[in-house]
C-alpha cells in the first residue's frame, strides 16, 4: 500500500471530497504506522528513544512532549501582561483572549481579578478605564465586563446616530445672502444701505 493511500485513509471524508473512498475504516494500528512512517528516518530514530507507545494517542503524546517547547509560568504571565486591547477590537474578543491566556498562568484564585485589572489597564476606552479605577476594589470581573459592554454599545449607538444626522451648517444668514445674490465680501451693516448727498 502506498503512503498516499494511507494518508488519504487517515484524512476525514469531509476534508477530501475528490479522494477515493477507503474500503476499511482506519484502525489505531494503521494510524500509528502512518504516523511513524511520516516521521522519516531521523524522526523514527528519535521516536524509538522516547519509550514504548502501543497506541496512536500514546505516540502523539510522546512526540508532543518531546518536541513542544517548554512554557514557563513566567513566560505565560509576561504574555498575559503584555496583551493589550487592539484598536477596533471588541471587548468580548479581548476578554475571551485574556481568559485563554490567564488559564495557562496558574493565577488560581486571583485569575478573575487579574483579568479585570488587565482590562482596566489596557483597554482602548478611556471612559471604561476611568470607571473601573473609580469602582470599589471588590468589583467583580462580571461587573467590569458589564460596564465595558454598556460603554461599547453606547459608543456604537452614538456613532450610528451621528451617521444618520446631517452635519450642522456653519453658515449665517448674511453669508447665505452673499452667496445667493453675489454680494461678495461686504461689511456687516453696509448691505442694502445707500447714502444720499
Amino acid at each position: 500500500e502506498s503512503v498516499l493511500s494511507i494518508l488519504i485513509c487517515l484524512t476525514p471524508k469531509h476534508e477530501r471530497p475528490n479522494a477515493p473512498v477507503c474500503v476499511a475504516e482506519t484502525s489505531d494500528a494503521r494510524l500509528r504506522a502512518a504516523l511513524i512512517h511520516s516521521l522519516g528516518s531521523e524522526g523514527q530514530r528519535i521516536f524509538r528513544t522516547l519509550g514504548p507507545a502501543a497506541k496512536y494517542a500514546d505516540c502523539v503524546a510522546l512526540l508532543a512532549k518531546h518536541f513542544a517547547p517548554p512554557q514557563s509560568v513566567i513566560a505565560r504571565r509576561i504574555a498575559f501582561c503584555q496583551r493589550r486591547q487592539r484598536q477596533g477590537e471588541s471587548v468580548h474578543h479581548y476578554v475571551t483572549d485574556l481568559r485563554c491566556l490567564a488559564s495557562l498562568c496558574k493565577f488560581d484564585t486571583l485569575e478573575q481579578e487579574m483579568i479585570r485589572d488587565q482590562l482596566a489597564e489596557h483597554t482602548t476606552n478611556p471612559k471604561l478605564r476611568e470607571k473601573l479605577l473609580m469602582s470599589p476594589d471588590d468589583t467583580t470581573l462580571t461587573a467590569a465586563i458589564e460596564m465595558a459592554f454598556q460603554l461599547e454599545s453606547a459608543a456604537q449607538l452614538t456613532s450610528q446616530l451621528a451617521a444618520l444626522d446631517p452635519p450642522p451648517s456653519h453658515s449665517t444668514p448674511l453669508a447665505d445672502a452673499e452667496e445667493l445674490y453675489g454680494y461678495g465680501h461686504t461689511k456687516i451693516g453696509m448691505v442694502g444701505t445707500a447714502t444720499f448727498s
